[in-house]
């Protein structure tokens, strides 16, 4: 996997999740009679700060990659702490929000502890071969 391969991974996974959520919560505003009215250029760039947001992650986790073949779990737990601060980040600068200790530690701490079951959910659909199967094959 290219560098550009793993941020198109990570925008269109945090794009695909926010549609979903927009799938739920926009039916359930306009049944409310809640629904804002819509904002194109604004919509927009949500979009567009979404994607951008997602991308940074999955370059993030890319560039990790390596770790696990060297340290192991501490290797994706540390990928996933990263992936986590840039996250954090990104919201920050976008977002503005005013408790922003409170944001980073969430998510570094939600990094650091999701990192390895993603990174190894991850081997598995990239058809990755793990260490030990390497070794036996010596």
């Amino acid at each position: 996997m290219r560098w550009w391969q793993g941020g198109l991974l990570g925008a269109v996974t945090l794009c695909a999740v926010m549609g979903v959520k927009a799938l739920f919560v926009v039916p359930m505003a306009w049944f409310r009679g809640t629904l804002p009215s819509f904002d194109v250029p604004g919509i927009a760039g949500f979009v567009a700060g979404a994607f951008a947001m997602g991308f940074a992650c999955g370059v993030v986790g890319w560039a990790g990659r390596g770790l696990h073949r060297k340290i192991g779990l501490l290797g994706d737990s540390l990928t996933g702490l990263a992936v986590g601060l840039v996250f954090a980040l990104c919201i920050i600068i976008m977002f503005d929000p005013e408790d922003r200790v409170s944001v980073v530690c969430l998510m570094v701490v939600l990094g650091a502890c999701l990192g390895p079951w993603f990174a190894r959910d991850l081997r598995k659909e990239l058809g990755e071969v793990s260490d030990q199967t390497n070794r036996h094959a010596d």
